[in-house]
């Protein structure tokens, strides 16, 4: 038992020690937000001899609050959306992607703010209508169910949009899995095409995205194939039908839930800040600034 507990002391020891003596911990001009997760792949090739990238699940005015006691006041570049604090300019090197303004910026995709009531807290004639907001793919089904489904209204869906709007913009990790086009994809995309696959949709490999198919039917349509054009369109509708749960004579299965589960699980994975921190230029790799 006791060299059980030993061991284990060695153990948080190290790690402690590691995470102190690490490059990011070392080298950074501000320090990394509490939780946050790497994301240098959100930084572009020649970003990364220079600065770091990190994920924060927490909205961007908390990330904001807390670098301004960490690095000092920040700039606002866009209300909500991007702000910057400039520690200071770095010496002038001859590198041809050297940054101007170094220090640490935040920024976040969601939409600028309008000072916009959650669904819940609207009149009850308004609630009652189909809400502008949660457009994305992710909340297709519930949409479906709540226009056509005698048991969910708009109502309903807005109270699952206010718990959840912020999944539209969320930034995802990026994934080493590819699409068809060999780009990418994010951890949504995949988690999408799994629950697409689950409800009885196309196969996720063979799945086109719905703008793609958008895409191709205006092609068509221009090149006087109208007949193809309204094809694609049908099976457009039939993926569409049958991830809500609506059957080809027009039934619809109760998914609410299962779509509402869907949504929990994506939103474990969903960050709402992404914070880019430079790293000291006396630590920028000289064949960097050649």
């Amino acid at each position: 038992m006791k060299n059980a507990a030993l061991i284990f002391v060695l153990a948080a020891a190290f790690l402690a020690a590691s995470v102190a003596a690490s490059p990011v911990a070392a080298e950074l001009l501000s320090p990394v937000y509490p939780g946050a997760v790497p994301a240098d792949k959100e930084l572009k090739t020649h970003e990364k001899p220079f600065e770091r990238a990190f994920y924060a699940r927490e909205p961007i005015e908390e990330v904001a609050a807390f670098y301004e006691n960490a690095a000092g006041a920040l700039e606002t570049l866009r209300p909500g959306q991007l702000y910057e604090n400039v520690v200071r300019h770095p010496p002038k090197y001859k590198a041809s992607f050297e940054p101007e303004r170094i220090g640490v910026r935040i920024a976040s995709d969601a939409p600028a703010p309008k000072d916009a009531p959650p669904m819940s807290a609207l009149p009850p004639e308004i609630r009652k209508m189909q809400p502008n907001r949660c457009q994305s793919e992710h909340f297709e089904g519930l949409r479906l169910m709540a226009q056509q489904s005698d048991k969910y209204s708009w109502v309903d869906f807005g109270a699952v949009c206010d718990r959840f709007e912020h999944l539209d913009w969320a930034y995802f990790e990026i994934t080493n899995e590819k699409d068809q086009r060999g780009r990418p994809l994010r951890k949504d995309a995949l988690m999408l095409a799994e629950q697409k696959e689950k409800m009885g949709m196309v196969a996720a490999p063979e799945y086109m995205d719905a703008e793609e198919i958008a895409q191709r039917m205006a092609q068509l349509q221009q090149q006087g194939r109208h007949r193809e054009a309204a094809e694609m369109g049908r099976q457009l509708h039939k993926q569409v039908m049958q991830g809500a749960g609506m059957g080809a004579g027009g039934e619809m299965d109760d998914n609410w839930e299962e779509w509402v589960g869907y949504l929990e699980r994506l939103d474990t994975h969903a960050y709402r800040s992404l914070i880019r921190i430079h790293i000291d230029p006396s630590r920028w790799p000289e064949e960097a600034l050649r």
